[in-house]
């Protein structure tokens, strides 16, 4: 490694009244390679005064000073680590997110120890900040968590995630009622991020695949909790486990489709939390129990995730059986693709009773009640029994048709269209 030569108090002194001039503080501080500097510049204050945003008096536009100082010392994290933590710990706030871009940069280039020694206060830093800029400082936080994982600050490595992926209101979209003739819409607002839609996605997709296979259920117990924020911004319900209770409507098919809609960051954290329970379900039974009971623990489109999940793997045929002899599961409008696919899939593998009780569930048909509800919800005249008769008859040919292979000829001539009629 290179000898340095520390700096004497006359060139300390010298640079300080050249660095009056904002053009030879910046040049200096960019192109400083003596690690030597760092302890003399902060005893001088160098580091001290961090210049915040303001306001743009000619244009109204908000301003985030550069801090030269901050490319420095991202330089020397690795040289003078000892003293490079000494001015991190010695930082102020700032509303500057420029200045945090820095710090989570040098902070990402200290060795292992000292990254250890100082993650936490990183992390109330962080916590503590204002994140309308967090776009300025995305890429710098994300390479942080990467780095905090590495030296086992797993705790920390999740906090900053959660902060960076927060979920929130779009204020330019409240909730609002839209009077129309026969109904009123109730229109609830969607979620946003902090980032932009394209860069929120990029982050959180290479955060699922640094995270859980370090953090395991932790990590996936933040995406499964996102998704429960942004359920309860677009879809609220005095239940935490009705929420989620229209999502077949925006999202058909939890797995990859072109029937689903694109509903921003709503969308992409169900498709995060259905990979991430799908790669942590599949390293076997233990993992896939804890994903599934994560999952029916929180909201009902949860529940459609966890159904998915049971459809693709290979370790849980009693998870299976559980859930298909489940009445509740069965009847839920919600939950019918993903328990219909899953009763398709594994109907002839449940034993004799519990086929029974399914087909005798169809038998009996639907809870027509449901129906008049829904009529009345969407402003519909009331259903004859003509219509209530037609209801119940369609709904038991879709239950026999997802189960038509394992059915005996006198059902199948239930549900088989009627012959034309012959000519002459």
């Amino acid at each position: 490694m290179k000898s340095w030569t520390p700096p004497t108090i006359e060139l300390v002194d010298q640079f300080a009244e050249l660095a009056h001039k904002s053009e030879n503080r910046s040049y200096f501080f960019t192109h400083l390679q003596n690690p030597e500097w760092v302890t003399p510049l902060q005893e001088r204050g160098f580091f001290a005064n961090l210049p915040g945003s303001y306001t743009d008096s000619e244009t109204g536009d908000i301003r985030f000073p550069r801090w030269p100082e901050g490319t420095y010392l991202a330089r020397m994290a690795s040289l003078a680590p000892d003293a490079v933590v000494a001015v991190l710990e010695s930082l102020e706030s700032t509303d500057n997110p420029v200045i945090t871009q820095y710090i989570l940069e040098t902070a990402g280039s200290l060795p292992d120890p000292y990254l250890q020694r100082i993650s936490g206060r990183i992390t109330d830093r962080l916590q503590s900040e204002e994140m309308s800029y967090a776009y300025k400082y995305a890429d710098e936080a994300v390479q942080l968590i990467s780095r905090l994982i590495e030296v086992g600050k797993i705790d920390d490595s999740l906090t900053i995630a959660r902060k960076l992926l927060t979920v929130r209101t779009d204020s330019r979209h409240p909730e609002t009622t839209i009077a129309a003739t026969t109904i009123n819409y109730h229109i609830t607002p969607e979620p946003i991020g902090w980032l932009p839609e394209s860069k929120y996605e990029d982050v959180i997709e290479y955060l699922l695949e640094i995270l859980i296979p370090q953090t395991h259920m932790k990590g996936f117990r933040l995406f499964t909790s996102l998704l429960e924020d942004a359920l309860h911004i677009s879809d609220p319900s005095d239940q935490r486990s009705n929420m989620g209770e229209f999502s077949h409507i925006w999202r058909p098919v939890i797995g990859h489709s072109k029937a689903n809609h694109r509903v921003g960051i709503k969308g992409t954290l169900v498709s995060i939390v259905r990979d991430a329970a799908m790669r942590l379900s599949s390293c076997g039974v233990k993992e896939l129990e804890d994903v599934i009971h994560e999952l029916e623990s929180r909201t009902l489109l949860h529940k459609r995730i966890a159904l998915h999940v049971l459809t693709t793997s290979e370790h849980g045929i009693s998870l299976v059986v559980e859930r298909i002899i489940n009445r509740y599961l069965f009847e839920e409008p919600c939950v019918r693709h993903e328990y219909a696919k899953l009763l398709r899939q594994y109907f002839g593998d449940i034993d004799h009773d519990a086929q029974e009780s399914v087909l005798r569930w169809i038998s009996n048909g639907p809870d027509v009640g449901v129906y008049k509800r829904w009529c009345e919800m969407w402003g519909d005249l009331p259903p004859s029994q003509d219509d209530l008769k037609n209801y119940a008859d369609s709904w038991r040919r879709d239950w026999y048709g997802s189960i038509s292979e394992y059915l005996d000829d006198e059902v199948l001539n239930l549900i088989r269209p009627p012959e034309p009629a012959a000519d002459g």
